[in-house]
């Protein structure tokens, strides 16, 4: 529901062209059949608006995984936003299924400008802390770890069929948390932005 009225708001913000309110649009057989509220909309689109909700919801609020107070927070920003605009918004409550969730942290600080929120597996430990050193042991086998494994947490490279295997050996060689880590196959095993799991 709110990528749909994250979309709503993003159309409505977004700057119109000169046509649009009362002119036939390219490819149109017809003038618009706008209402004089639908022209006060118009007439209020802003790029620069535009931009600064957008920044609002990515960097203000943040990640807005369903049922959590950001996705929330962020539901308040649009509604009010809407509002300021004219239109009579409402807010629907909607079930939202169980999200598994995690931070990750570090006390050299991690890169702001990446979301380190990840999910964490149903299968796992609920309301626990791992703490340890990361090391990336690539495809998970046991001859990627090092001597010193114990205690760490590991980046393994994402393998659907081979998750539960790939954790067993992460156990059997005693890391403390095990990150999958969606890399490419290839040299140089670059990360995509992804949310860690």
């Amino acid at each position: 529901m709110l990528a749909v009225a994250l979309g709503g708001a993003a159309t409505v913000a977004l700057p119109a062209p000169a046509w649009a309110a009362d002119d036939l649009r390219p490819g149109a057989v017809r003038l618009p059949q706008l209402t004089a509220d639908d022209k006060k909309i118009v007439r209020q689109a802003s790029a620069k608006r535009a931009l600064n909700d957008l920044f609002t919801l990515s960097e203000k609020i943040g990640p807005r995984i369903g049922g959590t107070a950001s996705e929330r927070q962020a539901a308040d920003f649009i509604a009010r936003t809407l509002d300021r605009m004219g239109y009579d918004t409402t807010l629907q409550p909607f079930p939202v299924a169980d999200k598994f969730l995690a931070d990750l942290s570090s006390p050299t600080r991690l890169p702001w400008d990446l979301c380190w929120q990840a999910g964490a597996s149903a299968h796992g430990a609920l309301d626990t802390k791992a703490r340890g050193r990361v090391i990336d042991v690539g495809a998970g086998a046991p001859e990627n770890y090092p001597a010193n494994a114990a205690g760490r947490i590991v980046l393994v490279d994402y393998v659907a069929a081979q998750r539960e295997q790939l954790v067993a050996t992460a156990v059997a060689k005693g890391a403390a948390a095990v990150v999958f880590l969606p890399a490419d196959a290839v040299a140089p095993r670059m990360a995509s932005a992804f949310s860690p799991t």
